[in-house]
């Protein structure tokens, strides 16, 4: 099928949709002065006969993984002026294909006239319905190229959370097991995100190697019995948390701690498996939960995960900058959501 998009359309573009060949006739020199790339891409035709035609065209071979047939369809009409056949909203996956395609030709300003309606409101809107977190990476990878602050503060932790490294090539992946590197990111942003991964694993396991050495090395300091009890009862109170907490680290497979260098899983993956340790405590059998003087006893390690999982993460200002002129260029930038960042 051929889709026209310019009474003065001589240029087709050659798309490949669900398994079939289909074409679209542009006007190549609007195309060509929207930016370099496309003028080089518009440069870059061949001479060939379309099926049921005689006479050869010109025609330009789009086959690039970053050439999204959806993503150069809503482009075009972009290009071509096509604003009144342009939905209100696009989806997360109409916005992303359009965002790649854009970023790759250069030409992220055509998104100017619909940046509230489609960036604004749209990764919003889905940052606040996509309850289970399914298309944040995406969010996150269109916040960054289309400099949407708001966007990109609140699934950030959420994005370095479930990274996850493959162990052969120790490249970072996706909640879907795709390469971070494959995405149109800013390597400084993805060594962030890599460090913040490290960091936020470290912490977790010193959250736990802080009780295990105060227990061990220091049973009478009585840090984690916090009962007013004679020492017999705390000494006794301590031994069970140490215990517990030993068989669960070993259940966990946290024993010996591993190096964070050489854990492969996520943040949140870790969290959870600290969080199903069990640490006992000494209790009298029989007592009622108002009258147990070792209530307040524990490692508090559930607390000390859920108080490092909600530590923001620091972006260098060469960064907020960078993502700063990509939010100009698309016209998604208001100074307002940069409060959150």
């Amino acid at each position: 099928s051929v889709t026209v998009f310019h009474e003065r359309a001589r240029t087709y573009i050659q798309l490949f949709e669900d398994g079939k060949t289909n074409y679209i006739r542009v006007n190549s020199q609007l195309v060509s002065g929207v930016s370099l790339a496309w003028a080089n891409k518009m440069d870059n035709f061949v001479f060939m006969s379309l099926p049921g035609r005689k006479t050869f065209r010109e025609v330009v071979m789009m086959d690039s993984n970053d050439d999204d047939p959806m993503g150069i369809r809503l482009i075009m009409q972009l290009i071509h002026f096509k604003y009144l056949e342009l939905p209100d909203r696009l989806s997360i996956a109409e916005l992303y294909s359009v965002a790649r395609v854009a970023y790759k030709h250069s030409c992220t300003t055509l998104l100017a006239p619909f940046a509230e309606r489609w960036i604004l409101n749209g990764l919003q809107w889905e940052v606040k319905s996509d309850t289970t977190g399914a298309n944040h990476d995406k969010v996150f990878v269109l916040a960054w190229l289309l400099g949407e602050a708001r966007a990109f503060a609140k699934v950030f932790t959420e994005v370095v959370d479930t990274m996850t490294i493959n162990p052969l090539t120790k490249i970072p992946l996706d909640r879907d097991g795709n390469s971070w590197l494959e995405q149109p990111l800013s390597s400084r942003l993805i060594s962030v995100m890599r460090a913040a991964r490290l960091n936020r694993l470290q912490d977790m396991m010193n959250a736990l190697d802080r009780p295990v050495t105060q227990l061990l090395e220091a049973p009478t300091s009585y840090t984690f019995c916090r009962a007013n009890d004679a020492d017999e009862f705390k000494v006794a109170c301590q031994a069970q948390q140490l215990g517990s907490l030993m068989s669960g680290l070993v259940a966990a497979q946290f024993m010996p701690f591993p190096a964070v260098e050489d854990y492969y899983d996520s943040v949140n993956s870790m969290a959870a498996r600290i969080a199903d340790i069990k640490v006992n405590r000494f209790k009298i059998p029989g007592v009622l939960p108002h009258n147990d003087a070792h209530v307040k006893c524990g490692v508090k390690h559930k607390e000390a995960i859920k108080a490092i999982k909600e530590q923001p993460i620091k972006l260098q200002r060469t960064l907020a900058a960078e993502l700063r002129f990509n939010g100009m260029k698309s016209g998604a930038f208001r100074d307002e959501n940069f409060v959150e960042l």
